[in-house]
């Protein structure tokens, strides 16, 4: 067993956030401890996520990087998640090489599938040349970041003089534009915010296009199951071993819908791309916590890999070593609102709960302002606990949201998608929420759904929590 290998718990249980949609980072910014006014927060939120994500692309992922040690924090959604030190023995060698120019390479390592959770390890090795070329180690602020802001400033001073004046010669232009700068006459806080990130490195699979922004990793991205192309959750975390090595580990959120209840498949990915990505330096904060800047055009670089990985997959030896509980009439209910438990899978990594949610009689013209009898919340929280009341360490996701009119027509939107310009009356959210949740000793668990709604009187939000459920574990 190596270092990695003991090690892998530690780089999957700790506590990350990563917003990968506006939706999400709506989500992540008002689900903390001190509560605002709902709808303040969302405009405040979605006008900054704007100006920031304008000038970002690919996935929102900060890594932790320590040059042969793992001491680092991922940041990454779902691995605050405690994993099984188990893990190790049930992954599965792979060793497939692909090289691409230069001498880089990319090498998948190894493979572990369980239920819903799928986890690739590769080794990165990048030539001196292409460590460079991506910038690796430094600052996502670059020259021409710089150049940009004083091209803006002649504009800018170009513009007033005329209007000031008339006419503006060269030297005038140039004169203004320098004191402008001198001045901080532009928006700062953009500015202060990119010197805040470095370079570091991550994965990007089955990318359809050449150019622009559909090439840099996300993290919905595509993958082919069996040959069929499927959109999922995915996220990564990296290790940095030296200046030109790299090892990352990249996992995808893959549902029974998804391997339409297979449990040996192929996963197959081709298109792939090494790129640089922002990583928030040691000490340094996000502007808005948990909402972090991904990379910024002058920035970003990519280099294609050739060829394609495909490997075969089973979750037989982990399913083997599960137990799958399937309670009966596990719900709790608020108003319009049901939550229930469908099923539970204990497996040597993690727990697994799949959840089916039903918001009735929702309304598109009260989103955020509730009635007294209809609730219509973006999310549904979960908050678990053992038999000693000790709570677990847990991650819910949003897999499948159907919106039911009131005729009984159906409409699939996807996984947290709020679709401002939808409209319906009197429709039903159908809901597929998973909770990956930390194993325990535990006999029982209980589970605590909740959410946030506004006050009619005061506008204030406060969470309302739902009737436990309680399930028997053994």
């Amino acid at each position: 067993m190596d270092l990695f290998d003991k090690e892998i718990k530690k780089i999957i249980s700790k506590d990350i956030m990563e917003p990968d949609s506006y939706e999400e980072a709506i989500k992540n910014a008002l689900n903390k401890k001190k509560r605002y006014n709902l709808v303040h927060f969302i405009k405040k939120i979605i006008i900054t996520i704007l100006s920031i994500l304008s000038l970002c692309c690919g996935s929102i992922i900060v890594y932790a990087i320590s040059g042969g040690k793992i001491e680092g924090v991922p940041v990454m959604k779902w691995l605050g998640i405690k994993i099984s030190d188990n893990y190790v023995d049930y992954k599965e060698d792979v060793n497939k090489e692909i090289k691409t120019y230069n001498k880089t390479s990319v090498e998948l390592v190894s493979s572990l599938a369980s239920d819903y959770v799928t986890i690739l390890e590769f080794d990165v090795k990048l030539s001196d040349e292409d460590k460079e070329y991506l910038r690796l180690g430094k600052c996502v602020y670059t020259p021409k970041d710089e150049e940009d802001i004083k091209a803006e400033l002649k504009r800018k001073a170009e513009i007033e003089l005329i209007n000031d004046k008339g006419s503006a010669s060269e030297e005038e232009i140039s004169q203004r534009a320098e004191k402008m700068y001198e001045e901080k006459d532009y928006d700062d806080s953009r500015i202060e915010e990119y010197k805040k990130y470095v370079n570091t490195i991550e994965l990007g699979f089955n990318k359809e296009n050449d150019n622009g922004l559909d090439n840099m990793p996300s993290t919905k991205d595509l993958v082919y199951i069996d040959g069929e192309k499927i959109i999922c959750r995915n996220y990564e975390t990296a290790l940095k071993i030296s200046d030109n090595e790299y090892k990352i580990y990249h996992i995808f959120l893959l549902t029974e819908d998804d391997l339409k209840g297979k449990t040996n498949f192929n996963l197959t990915l081709k298109n792939n791309i090494i790129a640089n990505c922002a990583q928030l330096k040691s000490g340094e904060k996000p502007e808005i916590k948990n909402l972090y800047l991904i990379n910024t055009p002058n920035n970003q670089r990519f280099i294609k890999i050739d060829g394609e990985f495909s490997v075969d997959l089973s979750k037989d030896k982990i399913l083997k070593d599960s137990k799958i509980i399937k309670p009966i009439d596990k719900k709790s209910i608020y108003k319009n609102i049901t939550v229930e438990v469908q099923e539970i899978n204990e497996n040597p990594i993690q727990t697994i709960i799949k959840t089916k949610i039903l918001i009735k009689g929702v309304d598109s013209n009260k989103r955020y302002f509730y009635s007294d009898d209809i609730h219509n919340p973006l999310w549904i929280d979960f908050k678990i606990t053992d038999d000693t009341g000790r709570e677990l360490t847990s991650e819910s996701f949003e897999t499948k949201k159907v919106l039911i009119y009131n005729d009984g027509k159906t409409e699939e939107w996807a996984p947290g998608d709020i679709k401002d310009m939808a409209r319906y009356k009197n429709g039903t959210f159908e809901l597929t929420q998973y909770i990956i949740l930390e194993n325990s000793n535990s006999n029982k668990i209980k589970i605590t759904p909740s959410y946030e709604i506004l006050e009619k009187q005061t506008s204030e939000t406060k969470y309302q929590e739902l009737e436990n459920i309680e399930i028997d574990l053994k």
